[in-house]
């Protein structure tokens, strides 16, 4: 399980450094490949919504994947302000 975990770990790092260089598909896929490793962790999800919402707010799109994603972490993890926060994005999105 450790092991799984520092794959995980390094697959996200990968992918924030290449999401702080320019927005493309390849830190989208990262992450992607570090969800499929661990479906149930916040981390990975997290990303992932958060990468959602950049694509939903700027490119219009996934914006209903995102909230997908969003209300499956609500439930894994209920309280959790920064879901809370990322939340907003879908919820501001599909108002227009």
């Amino acid at each position: 399980m450790v092991w799984k975990l520092k794959i995980i770990v390094s697959i996200l790092e990968t992918a924030i450094s290449g999401c702080k260089k320019e927005i493309t598909t390849t830190p989208y896929f990262n992450i992607k490949k570090a969800v499929a490793l661990y479906p149930s962790g916040f981390e990975a999800n997290y990303r992932l919504a958060i990468g959602y919402g950049y694509q939903c707010q700027y490119d219009f799109e996934n914006c209903k994947t995102g909230m997908q994603l969003i209300q499956k972490l609500e439930k894994a993890f209920p309280g959790n302000q920064d879901i809370h926060d990322v939340k907003a994005i879908f919820v501001h999105w599909e108002e227009q």
